[in-house]
């Protein structure tokens, strides 16, 4: 598991101009290598092979005229992103297929509905040209049921449409890949909008979100974790080695949150694994940060279910917690509320989701037992949103279940206690019929008792 310290910030305005013109140069050329190494990636995946006889970081290294760390560095990122393109991809593929079995499964209820008013208007015809037609059969068919059927094949008609248009893209999907637009297609998109006939302003904002970061992944044989950024404890300073003139830039830095990792890996012996720390470098016009990316130091965690263990059902606005003892009883519910509706800034769920994730973990340092959770996957639920109550859709498009589980993932870890996974189906079911009114709780609460029995081996 990984970490992240940022470091506070560090003005260019406080540097020589030599060197923030220096910084700013690298950040592009890292950028100019990386746009270059992914777009040959990419027509090498498509079986276009490289137009060159060398590899692709001596060619790189020849184009540039810098040193191995540069293309290195590109090479790395430009392959993880072509990796993480492929998996978003299988997932729209995956997610587009779900899509069209839902529209599909919808045509059919609404056909079986459309027969089934067919059959009562073809009853209420016969029963015209027999003559027996009453005045509350009249205002059936009148007011109930061709209205009602002529809605009903709107919907179908709308349904069709729908289902051709998530075909067409599944088409497109299995026939072309989406890659990566560095900078991203909104504001790729933006150039005829928002910025129509202010071209620079445009320009200008573009390149600054192609090129406001620097990734230097980091080497475990180096003395100071990476091979460009040196890292002086004692001095509280972190030197950064230039392409341009081999020039080295002393920075007076201070990390923060995970400060501790970040001087433990850089402490630990030549070649030791987990000591490879990788900096990341963010312009933000007028300053600069620097992130340290570090792998957290390996620890036994508790995962002893002898006592009992800490079960939690994750819902949209709160979590509820039980608490079992050795022989699988019920001895704790309780529900932690996680306000998030409202929220929007992306920091104030995030601090939200930790607080949270935070006070779900101090039962489990309270009763010393390791914690049991659902494997949640909402991709087929969020395929049927189209068709859901709105309260209902809303809540799973703000329902941020990895931001979550890994929130408390990274809390238990921090707090020395295991994370048991076990699987999700019916535990609601089972908390509802069999134990939510025995024991007089909710709903969810009940099913958080269903986890942790699971998650002990139990049946419920």
């Amino acid at each position: 598991m990984k970490t992240i310290t940022c470091s506070d910030r560090i003005y260019y305005d406080e540097l020589l101009p030599e060197e923030a013109q220096a910084i700013r140069q690298d950040i592009q050329l890292v950028h100019s290598i990386l746009h270059t190494t992914y777009r040959l990636l990419t027509l090498k995946a498509r079986g276009i092979p490289f137009p060159f006889e060398e590899s692709l970081h001596k060619e790189l290294k020849r184009r540039y005229h810098t040193n191995d760390y540069f293309p290195l560095a590109a090479i790395w990122e430009a392959q993880h992103q072509l990796k993480a393109d492929f998996e978003n991809h299988e997932r729209w593929k995956k997610s587009l297929k779900a899509r069209v079995k839902s529209v599909e499964k919808k045509i059919r209820k609404t056909e079986k509905e459309i027969q089934r008013l067919d059959k009562r208007l073809a009853q209420l015809k016969q029963k015209t040209k027999l003559g027996k037609q009453t005045r509350e059969d009249y205002l059936e068919e009148v007011q109930g049921l061709r209205p009602t059927r002529k809605q009903l094949k709107n919907q179908r008609s709308q349904l069709i449409f729908k289902l051709n248009r998530t075909q067409q893209q599944l088409n497109t999907a299995n026939q072309k890949m989406r890659f990566t637009c560095f900078g991203g297609k909104k504001l790729s998109r933006s150039r005829t909008t928002v910025y129509a006939g202010n071209h620079e302003a445009w320009l200008e904002e573009y390149r600054y979100q192609r090129n406001k970061t620097m990734m230097i992944p980091g080497r475990r044989q180096g003395k100071y974790s990476n091979c460009l950024f040196k890292y002086h404890i004692e001095e509280g300073v972190l030197i950064y080695r230039c392409s341009s003139e081999n020039r080295e830039i002393r920075l007076k830095i201070q990390f923060h949150a995970n400060a501790k990792e970040l001087e433990r890996a850089v402490k630990l012996p030549h070649n030791t694994p987990g000591k490879a720390v990788a900096y990341l470098l963010e312009d933000h016009k007028k300053y600069f940060i620097i992130k340290a990316v570090v792998e957290m130091e390996e620890r036994e965690l508790m995962k002893n279910k002898q006592d009992g263990v800490i079960g939690i059902d994750i819902n949209a606005d709160h979590i509820a917690v039980s608490e079992t003892d050795r022989c699988g009883n019920c001895v704790l519910l309780k529900t932690v509320p996680m306000p998030l509706r409202g929220k929007k800034k992306k920091n104030q769920r995030k601090h939200q989701i930790r607080q949270t994730a935070k006070e779900v973990v101090l039962e489990c340092v309270r009763s010393h037992k390791p914690l049991v959770m659902e494997a949640l996957d909402f991709e087929k639920k969020k395929s049927d949103m189209r068709y859901g109550n709105q309260k209902h859709n809303q809540m799973l498009s703000e329902f941020a279940t990895k931001q979550i589980q890994e929130a408390i993932e990274r809390r238990c870890w921090k707090e020395g206690y295991g994370v048991i996974q076990v699987n999700p189906a019916y535990t609601s079911q089972i908390g509802r019929e069999k134990y939510s009114r025995k024991m007089g709780c909710t709903v969810h609460m009940a099913a958080s008792f269903v986890i942790a029995r699971r998650g002990m081996g139990y049946q419920n």
